[in-house]
């Protein structure tokens, strides 16, 4: 048997009476016609649409029905949650990120913040097929980096999901069976009920707010320091592998070796080496990109001049204006650029 479930603050408070030779229905329907109504069958999600026809015995009958409605639809409130603090947050993610049966499938979902990386979102996601076929999905990402304006609820047939965008790029890191993908910029977690989902996006919202950091570049020399020569490490990335170091000269801590080895998928080694002076480095020209499974941090000379000394198996080549170190997270990335652009303006 089919049932159909709806909160009334999301629908329109004028029910429409229509009549026909053989019927007598009312008509309801939702706001901006989302797709917040769920059906099931049999107890399972079979649909989600916007709009519900109650048939009904007499005319008198709909118009009464019409006008409670009404009353039901201008009465009701929203009741969404404001979380005050990540306190909040963790708990409700724990018990409403869950179990979602959607025909043949049935999708594991769980959602973990990581406070000490900056409210790090991972979602580990696992379907399993009435077959008995299983895939295991993960996503890390930093709320920060989520745009506001696209966060929204999506329908989509039996599926009713949260939007995760991120706003610049792809900065959503991706492992499918644990095997690491290309990064994306959209992932959803998926929801039953449309309130949920809402209490959901505002958790989001205040994640975002709350992870908000203005300038990585505020931290004392020796943290800087330390910070580098732990971060720029090796990657290993699909078909790639990036030996990566960093040495500060013992003679002058303004004085940096950064040194790359790239070994492709045929097993094919190639080092680059770079010498360099923090004071050239021009922090506001520094920036990072996506590429494929890493993140590619690029760091450039004030005013582009060639002062950057470059070596391609031990062989010196001309002076250029940027390098490249190699990460495999959003936010290890942009700690790197804080910390040179740290290194920099205190060397100058």
């Amino acid at each position: 048997s089919l049932a159909y479930a709806f909160y009334a603050v999301d629908m329109n408070s004028e029910a429409k009476v229509v009549v026909s030779r053989n019927s007598i229905k009312l008509e309801i329907n939702t706001k901006e016609k989302l797709a917040y109504i769920r059906e099931t069958n049999e107890g399972k999600v079979s649909d989600y649409t916007s709009t519900l026809n109650l048939y009904v015995s007499s005319l008198d009958l709909a118009r009464d029905l019409a006008n409670a409605f009404e009353c039901a639809v201008d009465t009701s409130e929203q009741s969404i949650i404001k979380f005050a603090d990540n306190s909040d947050i963790r708990p409700w993610l724990s018990e409403n990120i869950s179990q979602v049966e959607l025909g043949e499938e049935t999708i594991s979902q769980q959602m973990a913040v990581q406070e000490d990386a900056e409210n790090q979102l991972t979602i580990d996601i696992e379907t399993k097929k009435t077959d008995g076929e299983s895939s295991a999905s993960t996503y890390i990402l930093y709320p920060e980096d989520l745009s506001l304006e696209k966060l929204a609820i999506k329908v989509s047939g039996k599926r009713l999901y949260v939007l995760l965008h991120t706003e610049k790029g792809k900065y959503i890191k991706r492992l499918e069976n644990d095997q690491v993908q290309n990064f994306v910029s959209d992932t959803e977690v998926l929801f039953y009920d449309p309130l949920v989902a809402k209490n959901f996006m505002s958790a989001i919202r205040t994640l975002h707010l709350n992870s908000l950091v203005e300038d990585r570049s505020e931290m004392p020399v020796e943290e800087a320091m330390a910070f580098l020569l732990e971060s720029v490490q090796n990657v290993n990335i699909p078909d790639e592998q990036f030996e990566q170091s960093l040495e500060f000269s013992d003679e002058d801590k303004c004085r940096v070796t950064f040194t790359r080895v790239e070994t492709d998928s045929k097993g094919i080694g190639t080092e680059y080496r770079y010498e360099f002076a923090l004071s050239d480095l021009h922090a506001p020209s520094a920036k990072y990109t996506i590429k494929g499974a890493s993140v590619i941090i690029n760091l450039v000379t004030e005013g582009g001049e060639k002062l950057i000394k470059p070596y391609k198996h031990s062989e010196a080549g001309n002076f250029v204006d940027d390098f490249s170190i190699y990460a495999d997270d959003v936010l290890q990335a942009k700690k790197i650029l804080g910390a040179f652009a740290a290194l920099s303006e205190a060397c100058k």
